[in-house]
């Protein structure tokens, strides 16, 4: 991964890296953060698999939260949840600056 790569999924203060350990279980070790490095995922293969579809969603939405994903292959899993929201709501649901969406996680 590249350094900005790096700090994003850390965050401020390792807020993402935290989010994202709590909200899959698994427990990330970066190592090699100044140029550029490698992230260790520890955990169950279940909280594995969950914590690298986590960074890779993370890491797309840098790009203008524009994410790209199997949608077919997530409704079949076991671990995640859906939930319709009509259009009028979505800003309501996702807060400031996503603020209101995170506190759901």
């Amino acid at each position: 991964l590249d350094p900005s790569e790096i700090a994003y999924l850390l965050g401020r203060s390792g807020t993402t890296k935290n989010r994202l350990s709590n909200f899959s279980g698994a427990r990330f070790d970066i190592k090699g953060v100044e140029a550029g490095g490698v992230i260790e995922i520890i955990g169950t293969p279940e909280e594995r698999e969950l914590a690298r579809l986590c960074v890779d969603i993370t890491l797309q939405q840098r790009n203008a939260g524009k994410v790209a994903c199997d949608v077919v292959a997530l409704e079949t899993r076991r671990d995640i949840c859906w939930l319709d929201v009509p259009n009028e709501c979505v800003v309501f649901i996702m807060g400031a600056k996503g603020a209101m969406l995170r506190g759901f996680e």
